[in-house]
C-alpha cells in the first residue's frame, strides 16, 4: 500500500505537470524516494503501473483535488541539471534571435537556460541580432525583441548585429575560396538540389580559386540578380549527413536592409555566419535547438578550414505544447491570414501574447527551466504553465462575475455617528447563490422575503457570498487551444463569456473571480482569463 500511495502521488504530480502521467518517470521517482526497493523492482512494477493507469483515467480537476491530499516534496534533480562540458570559471554565451518576427516561449527557454548557466559559472552574455536576411529582418521586430527581453528581466553584457560583420564575412569567405573550400555556381536551384540528393558534383565544383574569387567579387558588387548565383561550401558529397553535401553559404538578396541600406547584395546564410561570429565574439558554449544538431559537422568543418577557435555546441530539445504553435513558421501564417488578431493574440505562445494575457515572467522562467537542458522531445499541456502562473499572480481584489443577476431590496438599520439610520437600496447577487437565507459578505445574514432582505440571526451561518452594488455588463475572453488533436483549427479556441461585475471592479488590473478564475483587464475585451 505504501508503494502504491507513493506511486499515485508522483503519478498525480506528473499528470498535473504534463497532462499525462508517464510510467518511466513515476517509476524513477518512486525508486528515488525508496532506493531500498530496487532489489524488488519486478514486484513493484505492476503496482506503479496500476497507479499510473488509474491517475490517467482521472480528469485534471479530479487529479488536482486528490493531489492536494498529499504532502509533496519537489523531486531533487542532480546538481548537473544546468551544467556545461569543458567549462572554465568564466563562460561566454549568446542569444541570437533573427528579427523576422516576435519572440515566443521557445525563445524564452533558450534565453533563460543561458541566464541560468551564467548564475553557475559567471561570464558574459551577448545579445546578437542575427539580421543577415534583409527580406525578413525588420526594425519593428528588433525593437519588439528587445522590449520582450527587458520585460522577461534578462540582461546582456553586450549587443551586436550580424550585419555589422559583413566585411569580415567577405574576408573569411575569400579565405575559404583560396583554400579551395568554397566555389560559386550559376546552376539552377533544381540542379543543385538534385546534385545533393544524388551525391554528384556540379561542373563548377572544379573551378579554380581565381575564377571563384572573380565571381565572388562580382557578386558582392551587385552584378548578379537574385537566384542567379550562390556560393557553395565544398563539403563531402558522399556524406550520410546531407548538411555536408555542398551547402549554400552566400546568396544574392537585393532587398534593402533596415540597418545597412543597400550597400550589401551578397548575404551569408546562418550556416556561415553563426560559426564565424561565435568564434570571433569569444562564445565558449553555444546553446542551439535540437533541429540544428544535423549541422554540427558543418559548423566545426568551416571553423577548422578557417583555422578559427571552435566553441562547444550544446543542443536542447524544442518546446512543444499541445494545441499551441511554438515557432514563427507556424505563427506567421495565422497572423497573415487573419486567423488570429495579431502577434499578441492571447491564444498564441509569443511573449507579447503571454504578457497581454497576464502570465508573469517568473512563471515563464519556472516553466521553461523545468525541462532542463535535455534533448528528449516531449509535448506538454498548456495547463502546466497556467498552474505555475497561479503561484506567481497576485490579484488586487476578489470580485464577483455574475452571469444572471437577481435584484434584492435591502432595508437595514445602521448606526451612523450615534444616530440610527434606515439604509435603503438595491443590491444584486448571482442567481446561483439565491437561497432562503444568504450571508452577504461584509453585510451580514439575511432572510429573503419576496426579494427583500431581512436581517436575521442564526447559529449555522451559510457560506458568505459576494454581491454587486452597481452592475456593469462586461465580456471576458477565455483562450483555449488553437488546434484540435487532429491538427485542425479549433473553431472554439476563443470563448467569450458575458456577465456582470461591480463597477468598482474595473479600477483593478488583475482580479480573482472565484467562479471563473484570475482575470486581467484588456484593451479589446473588458477582461481576459489568465488561468
Amino acid at each position: 500500500m505504501e508503494v502504491y500511495q507513493t506511486a499515485k502521488k508522483h503519478a498525480l504530480k506528473n499528470k498535473l505537470d504534463y497532462g499525462q502521467a508517464d510510467f518511466k518517470s513515476v517509476m524513477s521517482r518512486v525508486l528515488f524516494e525508496h532506493p531500498e526497493l530496487k532489489p524488488q523492482i519486478r514486484d513493484i512494477i505492476p503496482v506503479v503501473r496500476k497507479a499510473v493507469e488509474e491517475v490517467n483515467q482521472m480528469s485534471m480537476e479530479e487529479a488536482e483535488e486528490q493531489f492536494a491530499q498529499y504532502e509533496y516534496q519537489e523531486f531533487e534533480r542532480p546538481e548537473n541539471r544546468f551544467s556545461l562540458p569543458d567549462a572554465g570559471p568564466q563562460i561566454v554565451v549568446r542569444f541570437a534571435p533573427e528579427p523576422s518576427g516576435y519572440l515566443h516561449i521557445g525563445h524564452a527557454k533558450a534565453v533563460f537556460i543561458n541566464d541560468e548557466l551564467l548564475k553557475k559559472y559567471s561570464g558574459r552574455f551577448i545579445l546578437r541580432i542575427d539580421d543577415t536576411n534583409p527580406e525578413k529582418a525588420k526594425k519593428e521586430y528588433e525593437d519588439a525583441i528587445k522590449e520582450d527581453l527587458a520585460w522577461l528581466g534578462v540582461k546582456f553584457d553586450e549587443e551586436t548585429h550580424s550585419s555589422d560583420y559583413m566585411p569580415v564575412f567577405y574576408e573569411k569567405a575569400k579565405e575559404l575560396i583560396k583554400k579551395g573550400k568554397m566555389y560559386l555556381t550559376q546552376a539552377p536551384q533544381e540542379e543543385i538540389s538534385r546534385m545533393r540528393r544524388e551525391s554528384k558534383p556540379l561542373p563548377d565544383r572544379e573551378q579554380s580559386p581565381e575564377e571563384a574569387l572573380k565571381l565572388f567579387e562580382e557578386a558582392i558588387q551587385g552584378k548578379f540578380n537574385e537566384g542567379e548565383i550562390v556560393a557553395l561550401y565544398k563539403g563531402q558529397l558522399n556524406s550520410p549527413n546531407t548538411a555536408m553535401r555542398d551547402p549554400t553559404l552566400f546568396r544574392v538578396m537585393k532587398t534593402p536592409h533596415y540597418k545597412q541600406g543597400d550597400q550589401y547584395h551578397f548575404w551569408p546564410t546562418y550556416d556561415f555566419a553563426a560559426p564565424v561570429l561565435d568564434s570571433l565574439e569569444g562564445v565558449t558554449h553555444a546553446i542551439r535547438s535540437k533541429e540544428y544538431e544535423l549541422r554540427t559537422d558543418l559548423y566545426h568543418s568551416i571553423l577548422k578550414d578557417l583555422e578559427m577557435r571552435e566553441p562547444t555546441l550544446i543542443h536542447i530539445s524544442r518546446l512543444s505544447i499541445k494545441g499551441v504553435p511554438v515557432s514563427k513558421r507556424l505563427i506567421r501564417p495565422l497572423v497573415e491570414k487573419g486567423i488570429v488578431s495579431g502577434w499578441d493574440d492571447i491564444r498564441l505562445s509569443t511573449i507579447k501574447a503571454l504578457r497581454r494575457r497576464g502570465i508573469p515572467p517568473e512563471a515563464i522562467r519556472e516553466f521553461v527551466l523545468s525541462f532542463g537542458m535535455g534533448k528528449q522531445e516531449k509535448v506538454v499541456e498548456w495547463e502546466m504553465l497556467l498552474r505555475i502562473a497561479k503561484k506567481h499572480i497576485k490579484p488586487e481584489a476578489k470580485i464577483l462575475f455574475a452571469k444572471n443577476l437577481v435584484k434584492l431590496e435591502l432595508e437595514q438599520e445602521m448606526e451612523i455617528k450615534g444616530e440610527k439610520v434606515l439604509v435603503k437600496g438595491n443590491i444584486y447577487i448571482d442567481k446561483r447563490d439565491l437561497a432562503p437565507m444568504v450571508n452577504l459578505e461584509g453585510l451580514g445574514i439575511f432572510k429573503l422575503e419576496n426579494h427583500r432582505l431581512i436581517p436575521t440571526e442564526t447559529e449555522r451561518k451559510p457560506p458568505a457570498i459576494q454581491w454587486i452594488e452597481k452592475p456593469k455588463q462586461v465580456r471576458v475572453a477565455i483562450p483555449h487551444e488553437l488546434y484540435l488533436p487532429n491538427e485542425e483549427l479549433n473553431p472554439n479556441s476563443l470563448e467569450i463569456k458575458e456577465g456582470y461585475v461591480d463597477e468598482r471592479s474595473l479600477q483593478y488590473e488583475v482580479v480573482q473571480a472565484d467562479n471563473i478564475g484570475y482575470l486581467k483587464r484588456d484593451r479589446e475585451w473588458d477582461w481576459i482569463k489568465i488561468c
